[in-house]
């Protein structure tokens, strides 16, 4: 009977010394959660914009889709290599779809070579994918664990019915 008394307290004290560790824990990743996150800007690569996209956009889609003459509602004479804004990765994303799609240049315009667009095609995917890896990076996900997560933990790690009555009400999902 002691002896099993000295196991309960021991367990008991574990559990509490588990549990201000947990508490200590939950409290420094809330407390880096808040604190604001400098955005990182994922910048295209200057020498593949300059070299391959600006010369391909100039001499196969500015003819219809710049201030002048705007087919579609779609200008390419100010689109700018900026991948993290939605707007701006729609754009791009829609280049690719005709390009892939061979819509665009049309067929009585004068069609670039299959290698040159690849390469085009093939330099705005990288750039959407590091656009997405870096936003990505940025984000924090914590998640709390309910009530019933909570009691269900300590009690399977220390044995303790941990009384959560205190603790705030769950949220509603």
């Amino acid at each position: 009977m002691k002896r099993r008394f000295v196991f309960d307290v021991a367990r008991g004290l574990t559990g509490v010394a588990l549990l201000g560790g947990a508490v200590a824990f939950a409290q420094s990743a809330q407390n880096s959660a808040q604190k604001p996150v400098a955005k990182p800007i994922a910048k295209p690569t200057d020498d593949g914009f300059a070299k391959t996209i600006t010369p391909f956009l100039n001499e196969n889609c500015v003819r219809c889709h710049s201030e002048a003459k705007s087919k579609g509602s779609f200008r390419v004479d100010n689109l700018a290599p900026n991948f993290l804004d939605p707007l701006g990765k729609e754009k791009w994303h829609e280049i690719v779809n005709v390009l892939n799609s061979h819509e665009m240049p049309p067929k009585e315009e004068k069609q670039p070579a299959k290698e040159e667009v690849a390469k085009v095609v093939d330099w705005i995917t990288q750039q959407m994918v590091k656009a997405e890896l870096t936003r990505r990076d940025g984000q924090i996900v914590l998640r709390r664990l309910n009530r019933d997560e909570y009691k269900n933990t300590i009690r399977d790690l220390t044995g303790v019915d941990f009384d959560v009555s205190g603790f705030p009400a769950d949220p509603a999902s």
